[in-house]
């Protein structure tokens, strides 16, 4: 479905922690995808709308984290 699809192409797209352009988020999908500009915007705003990727206050990207995950893996 197109939502798997964009699940692969945003799945370690952007390291946890980090925030990146939309110039660099775009290039990274172009490259990732061997597609052209305006599919790797479309596949953004898709991916924005789906909680594949935010945007903060200052127009940077990221992935979200879950804190669950991290909770449960420490050992007490």
């Amino acid at each position: 479905t197109a939502t798997n699809r964009l699940a692969g192409i945003f799945d370690g797209i952007i390291e946890a922690g980090k925030t990146i352009s939309h110039t660099e988020l775009t290039g990274r999908v172009m490259k990732k995808c061997n597609i052209k500009d305006s599919m790797a915007k479309r596949n953004i705003t898709s991916a924005l709308k789906a909680g594949f990727v935010s945007k903060n206050k200052a127009g940077m990207y990221f992935i979200k984290t879950n804190e669950s995950e991290t909770d449960e893996s420490l050992p007490f």
